[in-house]
Formats: structure tokens, sequence, C-alpha cells
């Protein structure tokens, strides 16, 4: 939106009387454009609650991106908000006057332990969030006043409204994100896995480059599970062999061999060998023949880094990263 807003209301304003700023019908003008729908009577009120020395010079550009930002969020994006606002901390302060803000006290009983169930959390973690949520950007244009001391004590309703957009109210607990050694001891199925989808490819599932490379490049940044797409390729007129290829089937992606993946997978474990277990998600669409290769490729090439269970695992629990 902001990037269009730019272009209208430099054609709006510089062409016309080069003020750089614009009024209400302007304004009226530039929603036009951007598709957003609005009756002239409601811009008309929101202009208006403006103050009086904006209204006479006219909305600057950046201040024009702030009005349209509380426009939108007034009109309909806030009203969620707004009902869990009034919902967790009641509609009206102690004084009569509809809630503009939220002491850190209530916020902690009400909201976070209350209503969110969260666990060692105490007032100063709270004053700290509402310092760091006071120091935001919020657009306040056309708001009331901000909170313009104790910024450790309250919040008003847009910033209640960023918290809960926040990394700070992910539903993850952060906490879990620490690596402890002593959980790497379960069953490999009971794991989250970072994970990748169409691992050859360079870009699109088109018409891209599938490279080698790529394997190296998400084993590096942490993927332990890749995917390689096998078809049949051609077969090596010297040895009579197949050759497994890898490729996006039916597309005109290139086409790169299954052995070549295998290698440069060995060579990650060669200089990782304290990496835990790579996944290979074998999506198989090989003949009985080039199956019997591959199966061939990854015994000769892996090695002892192959893990092949024996008759009595395949009954039980798979092994654990650790093993």
């Amino acid at each position: 939106m902001l990037l269009l807003c730019s272009n209208d209301f430099s054609n709006s304003t510089l062409i016309q009387d080069k003020s750089n700023t614009i009024d209400c019908k302007e304004l009226q003008k530039i929603l036009t454009r951007i598709n957003f729908y609005m009756k002239k009577s409601q811009l008309k009120d929101a202009y208006h609650k403006l103050d009086e020395s904006i209204r006479k010079k006219g909305l600057s550009f950046e201040q024009c991106c702030t009005f349209l930002h509380k426009l939108k969020h007034d009109t309909w994006q806030t009203k969620p908000v707004n009902q869990i606002w009034f919902d967790l901390f009641g509609r009206f302060m102690n004084n009569g006057t509809e809630r503009q803000k939220v002491s850190a006290e209530s916020f902690l009983r009400k909201f976070l332990l209350k209503q969110q169930k969260e666990k060692d959390v105490e007032l100063e973690d709270v004053r700290q969030i509402f310092a760091h949520l006071n120091q935001l950007e919020i657009a306040n244009v056309a708001s009331s006043k901000a909170l313009n001391s104790d910024s450790h004590m309250y919040i008003d309703k847009d910033h209640f409204e960023a918290y809960l957009m926040s990394a700070e109210n992910d539903v993850f607990d952060p906490k879990k994100e620490r690596f402890d050694q002593n959980c790497m001891t379960h069953s490999l199925s009971e794991y989250w896995i970072n994970s990748s989808h169409n691992t050859y490819l360079t870009g699109d599932q088109l018409a891209s480059q599938s490279s080698v490379e790529m394997y190296m490049y998400a084993l590096y940044r942490g993927c332990r599970c890749v995917e390689l797409d096998v078809w049949d390729g051609d077969v090596d007129t010297d040895l009579g062999l197949p050759i497994p290829i890898v490729y996006h089937g039916h597309t005109m992606t290139t086409k790169i061999p299954f052995s070549d993946i295998i290698d440069a997978v060995k060579v990650f474990l060669s200089f990782n060998p304290e990496s835990y277990p790579i996944i290979f998600s074998l999506e198989n669409h090989c003949s009985i023949p080039f199956q019997e290769v591959m199966a061939e490729q990854l015994l000769t090439i892996l090695g002892d880094h192959l893990y092949t269970p024996s008759e009595s695992t395949l009954k039980g629990a798979l092994p654990s990263p650790e093993r």
C-alpha cells in the first residue's frame, strides 16, 4: 500500500501545487486509486479529528501513510483487538472514562497469568516488556495522546496489539529452543527434524537447475532431512548399468546422477563425523533395475555411515540420534 501511496501522493501534489501536502479531497482521490473504499462522510469525520494545525497545512507523505494506517485499523482490523482489550481489562477505567491504558500489574494478573497461563513471569518482566513496547513507533497522528512518562508502567491499546503480534507473545516457549544433550536419547521418530523440500533445485520447480551443491548448502544450514526425487535415467553404455537420476519429474529442470548426491553427503559426513543422522527422503519413481542400482550405491558409497536395521530392530523403536 505504501509504495502505491507514494506514487499517487506524488502525482496528486507535486504536479499540481508543489505544496508536498494534500487535503481531504485529494486524500479521497488517493483512496479511490488504491482501492481503499470509504464513505466521504466517514473520511471527512476522521480527517477533522486531526489537530487543527495539521488540517490547515495538509498532510505530508509520512502523515498520510500514518493516517491511512489508522483508518485501516479503526475501520475493521482492530475490532477483534478492541473486544479482547475490553474483555480482559474492562471497558471503563476507575474514573468512568473508556479504557485508554492498562497498568503492568493488571496486565500481569489478568492477561499473562490468568488468560495466557504463563509461568515464571514477574512484574519486573512486564515492566521491561512495557518499556520495549513504548519505544515502538506506533501510528498516532490521529490517536489520543501517547504515554509520555512511566513507559514501564502502562501501555495503550495500540501497543497491546503490537504485543499480541510480537515474538514475545509466541505460543512456542523460547526455552524449548535451548539445546539439551540429555534430551537426545529418545527414538528418532519423537523429534521435529529440520527438513528440506526439493533440495536439489536452485530455483523454481519447472525450469531451474538441479545441483549437488544444494545438498551441501542445506546440510551446513542445519537441515537433516533432504529430499531426492529419483527417476530412471540412461544406461551406461560401457558397463551396461542403469543410471538413476534426480530431477523434478515431467518438467524442464536439469538432471543430476543419484550417486553424485550420495558422494556429496559422504564428504559432508567425513568432515562432520559428530553430525546427527541425515535422513534421505526418497521419492522413488524408479523401475526395479534402477532401484537395485540405488541400493548398491547407498551401500558402497556410504559404507559404515549407512544405518542398516537388523531383523529384530525392524519391530522396535527407531534408534536415538545419539546411537
